[in-house]
């Protein structure tokens, strides 16, 4: 599990005064109530907390674990309500929790466990990972693009069909799994995992001819990391 590090620091107040604050590493969403501040490692934002006990909760809520000072907070130890558990929690013991979270109603929890069950490498999470590629929120499709990408071959075969399902339909579901598809596919191509690259060529051309210009100006961006599998082939 990733672990969100908080940071103390000094700021100015409004007087002059110094205020103690706690940063937190944050990425920006957008909601119906306007634009958000989420606590996670990955975040480029920071969110800044008067007191620890509002950034603990914060990070809580999002569902990370964190590490403050040379002190780590086990989140999902301590959901399960029995402190005797923190010592003995493993990583693999938080995957099924966090498989449930993709099933949760709140965008930020669903897109958190999607990046959490990429970085631990999930591969349980493959077809679960894959029944939300289609999710409305960007943050959530993001995610779960690069966790799928991160599980490699594994993830393959469950994709080619969400897309074959959705290839010849219209509509905003169908729309958005046939994007997150090839978003995932874009990543592979940008980590250069050619040989799972080139099991899904055949699709991607499908994809040039799509009906939505963002799916065919992926399948146009995968087809330029594609290059070298040409060159490969070629023997140049």
């Amino acid at each position: 599990m990733s672990q969100i590090h908080i940071k103390r620091q000094q700021r100015r107040g409004p007087d002059g005064e110094t205020l103690t604050v706690f940063a937190v590493p944050a990425m920006a969403i957008t909601t119906q109530q306007g634009r958000k501040l989420i606590p996670n490692p990955a975040g480029t934002e920071a969110c800044i907390f008067k007191t620890l006990e509002e950034a603990e909760a914060a990070i809580r809520h999002a569902g990370f674990d964190y590490v403050f000072e040379g002190r780590t907070s086990y989140t999902f130890a301590q959901q399960q309500g029995s402190a005797s558990t923190v010592a003995g929690l493993v990583l693999e013991d938080a995957v099924p929790i966090l498989i449930q979270r993709l099933k949760d109603r709140e965008p930020t929890v669903v897109a958190n466990a999607a990046f959490a069950l990429g970085e631990l490498r999930a591969m349980k999470a493959v077809n679960p990972l894959v029944e939300v590629v289609g999710h409305e929120d960007p943050a959530v499709r993001k995610n779960v693009a690069e966790a799928l990408s991160k599980l490699g071959p594994i993830a393959l075969e469950p994709l080619k069909k969400a897309y074959e399902q959705v290839q010849n339909q219209t509509g905003q579901d169908a729309n958005l799994i046939r994007l997150n598809v090839t978003a995932t596919y874009l990543e592979m191509a940008r980590t250069k995992q050619w040989a799972m690259l080139g099991f899904v060529l055949p699709q991607v051309l499908h994809a040039l001819q799509d009906d939505n210009w963002l799916v065919r100006a992926q399948a146009a961006l995968i087809m330029g990391h594609a290059a070298p599998l040409k060159e490969s082939a070629s023997g140049t």
